[in-house]
C-alpha cells in the first residue's frame, strides 16, 4: 500500500502491520509551518512532527519525489536515511501526456502583437510566493507597457493573519491604468493550461518551498 506523508494518513496501517505500505515524502509538515503558516502557535503541531517522522522510520519503504524532500526530512527531523532498514528510492513526478506533447503552436488568444505575457500557477499562497509576485507587478507593468500578467489557481487562500494576498492587491490597484492588463482565472481545464503553458513568454514561480515543482516541468 503506498500512502502519503501528509496528514501521516498510513500511521494506523504502519502500527498495526496490516500490510507492507510505502510512503511517499512530499512537503512535511515542518517545512509548510516554516513557509506558509508562519503565525501558528499551537503547540500540539509539534506531535504532527513525530508522527510524520514515525511513519516515515517505520515504512516498509520510502519513496521520495526528489532528492530534495529527503535532504528537508533529514534535516528538519534528524532522519537518517542511511540507519534505517527500509530502502529509500527517489522517483520523480511526471507529466500528463496533454502537456507533455504540446508543440508550443497553440492559439495565442487574445494576445496583442508585441505583447510579452508573463504567467504563474499555483495556489495564491506565501509558500507560492504570491506576495513576491504581486509585490513586484506594481512596478513592472508601469515601466513596461508591452507586459501582461496572467494567473492561474486558487485565489481563495488567506494566510495566517486572514490577508487574502489577492483581494489586497486588487483593492489597492483595480483604478490603476495597468490593472487592466493583468487576468486571473481560478481552475482551468488541463487543455486550457496546456494551452496557457504555450502561449505565455514568460513563466514565473517565485516558490518559497516546493518538494518537487511540478510546475516547472510542465512549463518547460
Amino acid at each position: 500500500i503506498i500512502t502519503p506523508l501528509w496528514d501521516v494518513e498510513g500511521l494506523a496501517l504502519i502500527r498495526e502491520k496490516i500490510a507492507p505500505t510505502y510512503v511517499t515524502l512530499m512537503s512535511p509538515l515542518k517545512k509548510v509551518v516554516e513557509t506558509q503558516w508562519f503565525s501558528l502557535k499551537d503547540p500540539s503541531i509539534n506531535y504532527v512532527y513525530e508522527l510524520e517522522k514515525y511513519v516515515i522510520e517505520n515504512a516498509d519503504g520510502i519513496m521520495a519525489i526528489s532528492q530534495a524532500v529527503a535532504d528537508t526530512i533529514a534535516n528538519d527531523y534528524g532522519v537518517d536515511w542511511a540507519s534505517l532498514e527500509s530502502p529509500l528510492r527517489v522517483i520523480p513526478l511526471g507529466v500528463e501526456s496533454n502537456i507533455a506533447l504540446v508543440d508550443g503552436k497553440a492559439s495565442k488568444g487574445n494576445k496583442k502583437k508585441g505583447e510579452v505575457e508573463l504567467l504563474y500557477v499555483g495556489r495564491f499562497e506565501r509558500r507560492k510566493g504570491i506576495d513576491v509576485l504581486l509585490g513586484a507587478i506594481p512596478a513592472l507593468l508601469k515601466e513596461y507597457p508591452y507586459l501582461s500578467l496572467r494567473l492561474i489557481g486558487n485565489s481563495d487562500v488567506y494566510d495566517p493573519l486572514g490577508v487574502n494576498f489577492w483581494e489586497e492587491f486588487k483593492k489597492k490597484h483595480k483604478s490603476d491604468e495597468w490593472f487592466s492588463r493583468i487576468r486571473k482565472d481560478g481552475y482551468v481545464t488541463d487543455k486550457e493550461l496546456a494551452d496557457a503553458y504555450a502561449q505565455c513568454d514568460i513563466f514565473v514561480a517565485p516558490s518559497r518551498y516546493e518538494s518537487f515543482g511540478l510546475i516547472f516541468i510542465e512549463a518547460m
